[in-house]
């Protein structure tokens, strides 16, 4: 049997065992085989409950692997908890390359349910972010979701090309997204975005489409209390709903927050393209995969 054929019925027996395990509670599953063809798997929803594992490996699958500083876990939010089309076809990608992992797919209710059982102080906080749209509050989500069960995050148009194991022992993994050249920078700032950046020197920036984390990590509480207490007593003037998000919880934001603590530069790695590639060092997470831009953020 061939190597993909055995990750999709890997895939199909993680489905049925979660589905036999909470039975009780799953609204619906669907399974089909088709060899080395996309499994038009359905994750399970778990109303009423705090958010649990839509799906948990095969422990056939997990038999002698090594513990990990990062969980094998894979964290996903999205507007429902069926995914469709590119979105649905790249999720089951990661999670095809990924049989050993737990993975974990939010939707608006399990987010609301997350924090509810875990962190009921900033739930209010979440419902009322001050924003034009709710891009925030799946920033925010995201950071305490690791920070809380340990991981990996992916947005969902980000595109796998390989596993992501080999980063696993690290304690902290954020993607360098881009350089920003003194031209653009000159140009976004006449909006606000990068005011405190001296545009005539480049800078990177590091992204937040995909991050992984040991639980409890410091950046992490770092990002998080920003996040609340700007979201709490907004200091940033909402003038471009873009830059809003840039600044206030996007890269823009984890980029500055990673310049303010060098202190904690030890604990976090910073991915870069593989050079030998000649992909260009953009938009990458590292030689794994991409993200695809698709800006699903900026919908209402």
């Amino acid at each position: 049997m061939g190597a993909k054929a055995i990750t999709a019925l890997a895939l199909i027996a993680c489905a049925v065992t979660t589905h036999i395990a909470h039975r009780n509670r799953a609204t619906r599953i669907h399974e089909k085989t088709h060899h080395d063809r996309h499994i038009p798997w359905v994750p399970l929803r778990i109303p009423h409950m705090p958010a649990e594992p839509v799906c948990t490996p095969d422990p056939a699958n997990t038999v002698g692997l090594s513990p990990t500083k990062i969980p094998r876990r894979i964290i996903q939010t999205w507007k429902s908890v069926s995914p469709k089309g590119k979105w649905k076809e790249w999720s089951e990608t990661i999670q095809r390359l990924h049989p050993t992992f737990e993975y974990l797919l939010f939707d608006d209710d399990a987010i609301e349910r997350f924090l509810s059982a875990q962190y009921p102080a900033i739930l209010p906080v979440y419902r009322t972010i001050p924003s034009p749209r709710r891009a925030q509050r799946y920033d925010l989500f995201r950071m305490l979701a690791v920070q809380h069960y340990g991981g990996i995050y992916f947005d969902m148009d980000v595109v796998l090309r390989e596993p992501v194991d080999d980063i696993l022992n690290a304690s902290a993994v954020f993607p360098h997204e881009e350089i920003i050249h003194s031209q653009i920078c000159r140009q976004h700032q006449q909006f606000g975005r990068w005011a405190e950046m001296d545009c005539s020197v480049e800078f990177p920036q590091i992204g937040q489409f995909g991050f992984a984390a040991e639980a409890n990590h410091k950046f992490l509480a770092v990002l998080v209390d920003g996040m609340v207490r700007e979201f709490s007593q907004p200091s940033v003037h909402i003038r471009y709903a873009d830059v809003y998000t840039f600044t206030t919880s996007g890269p823009d934001y984890v980029s500055r927050q990673y310049e303010r603590h060098p202190e904690l530069h030890d604990n976090i790695t910073i991915l870069h393209a593989d050079e030998a590639s000649g992909v260009e060092d953009k938009f990458q997470f590292g030689r794994f995969g991409h993200h695809e831009m698709e800006g699903s953020w900026r919908g209402p």
